[in-house]
């Protein structure tokens, strides 16, 4: 009765590959189970035939099969096997993999409903039951556990537990295929009541049989989870990952199939890094890479920061790639060593010597660091590598591809040659070689509930993933953190490349014996080392002063300062003032233009208000002229390439503080630099729940045992107490409790909780956003107007008739323009304004004359509230 699989029959491309690991595993078979005399549907278009509800069923495999030879996912379903089965009699493990392929292949089998096709697919054939219920996806769920759960009686009972827990954990994924990944309890209420009499809508599944057990479902399933995690606790966040790349993989295939048969063409690039020789010829041609190449692993610096940094290169990749078995590794390097250079050497020697490594994920805080490396790569590989870098954050536009021309070239000419279905999709699952996205999408990819969300997921397999500044992640889960990284690169077969100048030891984060590699064996010699330890003297004696003196001392330190640095001709004057608050950053500002001539020196502000092109030109006048006091937040602590003489900070965490070091004599060949600390605002509202914005951790006139931390760059000694403060919290008896989130949630598959827990920012503040119109001249050099960006967006919105594509693709170039004239105020402050938009597209408020909202050429909180207190 059983079908063996029959590979590649309706695509419209021919994979030759096969997947080995599914040889002779039965489908189901539709045909001889299937009882009727009437075509089914799967889909309907108004230019073309209808598409067979078996044909695109085969062309979800054919996709499922093109997934397995280019995301080598082989090695994936291995690894689930080995870690849920290994061991277990061949004819259970034949089942699993059974189960795997038939719930791709299956998945739409619900649409055999009388109702989904007289309703949807408008398929005369068929006349509606009295429920009139045009779902599918739930009685597809049905008519797989029913087919399943007869055959689990040939399990023996060492498996039988774990098998019920599989067959439960592939109904929830199918029913949930066109949907978000919730409501697990619910599901298996629903199914419970579901199975237990016969349903009109599946008749013609005529091997349905009635489920009569004495208990509910979620029982069956609770008893048969406490059976599985007697053997091990902590396997519940491999059953998590098996859950969601499951999923992710179902719904990539039948994205793609439906895609196939709605635009009339596969999709046959899934945008791996086939060959990596070009971009390693790219890279190695850099100037840069080949002056690191002349020096010996072994030359001493002798007053050279530029050796130090090819050193430190050289050592990272020769501990690489003694290290290739390893999945996770962990760059630790001073600020200014040149991390970004080192770290995309590591992950194209990775994928040099692993043939099954074949994409880049580069993961950033900011999107301001995106943009800075994205730069960076295009410059180093050149035009046409560049151009398959993919950018995935909020302020970048879906990048285009145009239709093929009669030669099979891509046509990048003209607006109407556009196809905004391949350019979309692509943008959605990320088919690019080289992804540069930041952490909040990547965290979405491997926690998050929504369906595009997932997307992505499958494309992880069998990439390098680089994570920049992790250090920034929210550290009351840097223990989940690592416990989910290290599950994840071990069954995806990814590798992970921490990089970070200050973090605790990986290994003390972890529950298994795992231990995380360090790519720099001796890290004293470079933190030790007087280029980069002494580059830049500390001067705390401004911590020792009251708050509400601060400021007008602050003021007249950095006047005075300027003032000698103007005198020193070895000096470029270049001055940072970093504050945590925005509107002490102002009003600092404000303060100092008032204080300072003009052509003594030039005055700078950057915020996070600043859209890309103006902190473009604030950076390049930083970098290109002397003179100059810059006034920032903490926009200006990561990455930002400037080398200024002298900085003062306002103190928050020490992570923080020794980031903004970096921004000090970065080339080290100034003389006299020096950071000043002082402590004005409160770091309470910015880090919240971070434990190391305590004052026992951080710098305080008091705290001699921080100061001399940060001086020896003895970090270790500064996580060791931060660590003990996270096992202390995770050992308590409430929400952090790591245990019970593991019991409450993992075991019980509440993803949304899970997702909840892991998410990287807990923004509880709400804003509102203002559409300021004004005029602004844009990294291009062209003016934009914002009352036309503004009608551009409104005339988009408002458009019924425009594919669903194209409007994604025009949306994301039109809200990429909108980053210039868009401001958020917090909800409460807005309250208090009283605010007269000219117009409003639900909560964006749009104000005509949006230039008297600035002073100074920067955005006015102030004046927004004293202008419509007028009004």
């Amino acid at each position: 009765m059983l079908k063996p699989i029959l590979w590649g029959i309706n695509a419209m491309f021919l994979y030759k590959h096969t997947c080995r690991y599914f040889d002779h595993t039965p489908l189901f078979d539709f045909g001889g189970l299937i009882q009727s005399d009437k075509p089914f549907y799967a889909h309907i278009h108004k230019e073309k035939d209808a598409e067979l509800l078996e044909e695109h069923m085969r062309l979800a495999l054919d996709y499922f099969t093109a997934l397995n030879h280019h995301k080598h996912l082989e090695a994936v379903l291995s690894c689930f096997e080995k870690t849920f089965l290994e061991g277990a009699p061949q004819n259970e493990t034949e089942l699993w993999r059974e189960m795997i392929l038939n719930t791709i292949y299956m998945h739409d089998m619900g649409k055999i409903n009388p109702n989904f096709q007289a309703n949807r697919m408008e398929n005369r054939a068929f006349k509606r039951t009295e429920s009139n219920n045009s779902r599918h996806a739930q009685f597809s769920a049905m008519i797989y556990f029913n087919h399943y759960f007869k055959k689990l009686s040939g399990v023996g009972p060492e498996y039988a537990d774990l098998f019920i827990v599989f067959l439960l954990l592939n109904t929830f994924i199918i029913q949930k295929h066109h949907g978000h990944l919730n409501d697990f309890g619910n599901f298996l209420e629903c199914l419970d009541d579901n199975l237990r009499e016969e349903k009109e809508e599946i008749a013609a599944y005529k091997d349905f049989a009635a489920i009569q057990w004495p208990v509910k479902i979620g029982v069956v399933f609770e008893e048969s989870i406490k059976g599985v995690k007697k053997k091990q606790a902590w396997q519940c966040v491999d059953f998590y990952i098996y859950t969601r790349f499951l999923y992710a993989v179902l719904v990539a295939c039948d994205f793609y199939a439906t895609s196939e048969y709605m635009n009339g063409a596969p999709v046959d690039d899934f945008g791996v890094l086939d060959e990596i020789a070009p971009y390693l010829d790219a890279f190695n041609a850099d100037p840069i890479t080949k002056s690191i190449r002349k020096i010996k692993k072994d030359q001493a610096p002798d007053g050279d920061i530029n050796i130090l940094r090819s050193r430190l290169f050289l050592e990272a990749e020769e501990n690489l790639l003694q290290s290739q078995e390893d999945n996770v590794v962990f760059l630790e390097a001073p600020t200014g060593s040149g991390k970004t250079k080192t770290s995309i050497n590591l992950a194209l020697q990775l994928i040099k010597k692993d043939k099954q490594l074949n994409r880049i994920f580069y993961v950033f805080p900011f999107n301001t660091l995106v943009e800075q490396t994205c730069d960076a790569l295009e410059e180093c590989f050149g035009k046409v590598l560049g151009e398959k870098i993919g950018v995935i954050n909020s302020v970048t536009p879906i990048k285009k591809y145009g239709k093929v021309s009669d030669e099979g070239e891509w046509d990048y000419t003209g607006q109407g040659k556009i196809d905004y279905e391949k350019s979309l999709l692509v943008r959605q699952f990320m088919h690019y070689p080289i992804v540069l996205t930041t952490h909040v999408k990547f965290f979405e990819a491997i926690f998050g509930i929504d369906r595009e969300a997932v997307f992505p997921l499958a494309h992880l397999a069998n990439a390098v993933i680089i994570l920049d500044e992790i250090q920034r992640y929210k550290n009351q889960i840097w223990k989940e953190i690592i416990i989910f990284l290290k599950a994840y690169a071990r069954i995806l077969n990814f590798k992970v490349i921490i990089m970070s100048a200050t973090l605790p030891d990986l290994n003390r984060l972890s529950v298994e014996n795992e231990k995380v590699a360090y790519l720099v064996k001796n890290r004293e010699f470079y933190f030790q080392n007087p280029l980069f330890k002494n580059r830049v003297e500390l001067d705390f004696s401004m911590l020792e002063m009251k708050s509400k003196e601060t400021f007008e001392a602050l003021l007249q330190k950095v006047l005075e300062v300027s003032k000698a640095l103007r005198k020193n001709p070895d000096a470029e004057n270049k001055i940072v003032v970093e504050f945590i608050k925005k509107a002490s950053a102002i009003e600092f500002y404000n303060r100092l233009k008032e204080a300072v001539e003009t052509d003594l020196a030039s005055i700078e502000l950057m915020t996070g208000d600043d859209h890309k092109a103006e902190r473009k030109r604030i950076i390049g006048q930083v970098r290109t002229t002397g003179n100059i006091i810059l006034v920032a937040t903490q926009v200006i602590e990561a990455g930002v390439d400037i080398d200024m003489d002298v900085g003062f900070k306002d103190t928050s965490i020490l992570d923080a503080e020794e980031q903004f070091l970096g921004r000090i004599n970065r080339s080290c060949r100034k003389k006299g630099a020096i950071v000043y600390f002082f402590n004005l605002d409160s770091p309470d509202m910015i880090y919240q729940k971070d434990i190391r914005k305590t004052d026992k951790l951080r710098l305080t006139g008091d705290n001699k045992a921080m100061q001399e931390i940060l001086i020896n760059k003895e970090f270790s000694r500064f996580y060791d107490l931060v660590l003990e403060g996270l096992e202390a919290q995770s050992r308590k008896e409430n929400d952090l409790n790591l245990e019970a989130f593991r019991d409450r949630h993992l075991w019980t598959f509440d993803f949304p909780k899970v997702q909840e827990r892991m998410r990287l920012i807990d923004d509880n503040q709400r804003k509102v956003s203002l559409f300021l119109n004004t005029r602004v001249t844009g990294e291009d050099g062209k003016v934009l107007i914002g009352s036309e960006v503004w009608k551009a967006y409104k005339a988009l919105l408002q458009d019924m008739g425009m594919s669903y594509a194209e409007k994604r693709v025009r949306l994301s170039e039109v809200q990429s323009k909108m980053d210039y004239f868009v401001y958020e105020i917090d909800k409460r402050f807005a309250d208090t304004c009283v605010l007269c938009p000219d117009d409003l597209l639900g909560e964006l408020y749009y104000f005509e004359d949006g230039a008297q909202f600035f002073e100074n050429g920067k955005f006015s909180r102030e004046k927004l509230k004293r202008e419509n207190d007028f009004l």
